[in-house]
């Protein structure tokens, strides 16, 4: 009987020190190829304004257009970086209005070293720092998709007029679970522990409001539902949430864009006053 126990401890061990070796595995794979940015930069972003040196070897650029008129805003773009459309066209359109735009991306060329997402936090901060002391306190943070976790975290010891999201998750471990799900894969455990750190809008925000949260949603998004925001408890309760009705996740920007816009040039016209 004490051998019998001995060696079920033994494979209780053992199972506990695989299930750890998997979880490292996959929270490393995620947190490196999470983003896949092409290093494709239109134009319309502008050129470069700043770099920022992220490790060795790697600084990334962050590309500007417009004059500081009534404001700035910086925006931080999905996986893709910036060839996902989003940022070209809001990019003219708001420097059109007076606001100059910081865009941010994370591969410098096509072929070069892309950030893990720990790096693309600490990349943003910096970011919003770089822009805050070119702006003051005249400037509005958006991200979309993946970009929208980075703003977030972007703003943590930041106060911007305000924080606009598109696209969003509540939590990595949702947005990954959301992805196996719509490939038919099952995982038998919770994410959140195979995660080396399951990034969440409720740890990069916190409890308090300290600036005006929105984040626009489609409603017909199956990479990141809506039902996923909704459920309570999944983002602090003082968000905003703004229904795109009939937008899936690459549609809810187009149909969303008007209302962006918008918000943005109303933050900073609230903060400029």
């Amino acid at each position: 009987m004490h051998h019998l126990r001995r060696l079920v401890f033994a494979l209780v061990l053992c199972m506990v020190a695989l299930v750890a070796a998997v979880g490292l595995g996959f929270g490393r794979m995620v947190d490196h190829v999470a983003i896949r940015d092409s290093g494709l930069h239109p134009p319309s972003v502008g050129h470069v304004a700043f770099a920022v040196h992220v490790d060795d070897g790697i600084d990334m650029p962050v590309y500007s257009t417009g004059a500081i008129q009534i404001g700035c805003v910086v925006i931080f773009p999905g996986q893709h970086g910036l060839a996902g459309g989003f940022e070209g066209h809001i990019a003219p359109l708001m420097a059109s209005r007076g606001v100059a735009v910081f865009t941010p991306t994370y591969a410098s060329t096509p072929n070069g070293p892309k950030l893990t997402l720990e790096q693309a936090r600490r990349f943003a901060s910096e970011v919003v720092g770089q822009v805050e002391k070119r702006c003051g306190p005249r400037y509005v943070v958006v991200g979309r998709s993946l970009g929208s976790m980075v703003a977030a975290y972007a703003v943590k010891n930041h106060r911007p007029a305000a924080l606009l999201l598109e696209g969003a998750s509540p939590s990595l471990a949702m947005a990954v679970r959301s992805a196996l799900g719509r490939r038919l894969v099952q995982v038998p455990m919770p994410l959140e522990r195979l995660l080396i750190k399951n990034y969440s809008l409720r740890d990069a925000l916190g409890a308090e409001q300290r600036f005006p949260v929105t984040i626009f949603q489609g409603t017909l998004d199956l990479q990141t539902p809506i039902a996923d925001l909704t459920e309570p408890g999944a983002v602090p309760s003082w968000i905003e949430i703004v229904q795109v009705p009939d937008a899936d996740h690459q549609g809810t920007w187009k149909a969303a864009m008007p209302q962006i816009a918008d918000r943005i040039t109303g933050a900073l016209t609230n903060r400029a006053l």
